[in-house]
């Protein structure tokens, strides 16, 4: 009997996610890693200069210059850290464990200097039950890859959509009503993000 509810109760979950999805406008493009596939470097036509300003080795495989985004605690500040199939997970010690994840990317000139940058959504945890979302730009300058200071998204939010348009960045996602469980959220929400300086910004919400 017990089996037979757990069944049911993860068709019903698989039915929910698969329905869950933005409204009609939103041209966005599920979030998973084969996203982050099949960038490589390619010189722009008459100037030698990368137009792939950041690749798929970069993101998948790369030393990030990585920013936290979910910790406050200087116990968990990082410098670079190398990532192995989009993954990188320190287990000791036991109070700064600390494991990343790449969910998925998307590619665009973010900040208008003629050189494609990653966008990346990123899970975060750090040995406790939340997972915190937030999303990353990598960027290229003088040879170096640097990230700028990421934005937010939430702890168990759920990204289902991810799209660039005319450099902004847009993220679907599940966030949390005031009631839901960490587990669960329900509310719909479309996120808009720019590239601005240092730092990847929230722009207001359409209207």
């Amino acid at each position: 009997m017990r089996s037979r509810i757990l069944t049911c109760l993860l068709a019903i979950t698989a039915i929910a996610l698969t329905a869950c999805g933005p409204d009609d406008s939103y041209d966005g493009q599920p979030v998973n890693l084969d996203s982050c596939l099949g960038v490589e470097p390619d010189a722009a036509a008459g100037t030698g200069a990368p137009r792939n300003g950041v690749t798929s080795s970069d993101v998948l495989e790369g030393d990030w210059p990585w920013v936290i985004a979910g910790a406050s605690n200087p116990a968990y500040a990082e410098g670079p850290v190398r990532l192995r199939a989009g993954a990188f997970a320190r287990t000791t010690p036991p109070e700064a464990r600390v494991s990343i994840k790449v969910l998925g990317c998307q590619w665009a000139d973010l900040d208008g200097d003629g050189a494609i940058e990653a966008a990346a959504l990123v899970s975060e945890n750090f040995g406790g039950s939340g997972t915190f979302i937030s999303l990353q730009v990598l960027d290229r300058q003088r040879g170096e890859l640097f990230g700028r200071l990421p934005a937010e998204l939430g702890d168990r939010v759920f990204p289902y959509d991810f799209a660039i348009e005319d450099g902004v960045i847009r993220v679907g996602l599940l966030a949390h009503a005031k009631n839901d469980p960490y587990c669960c959220p329900s509310v719909e929400e479309t996120r808009r993000f720019a590239v601005r300086a240092m730092r990847v910004e929230p722009l207001p919400a359409e209207p």
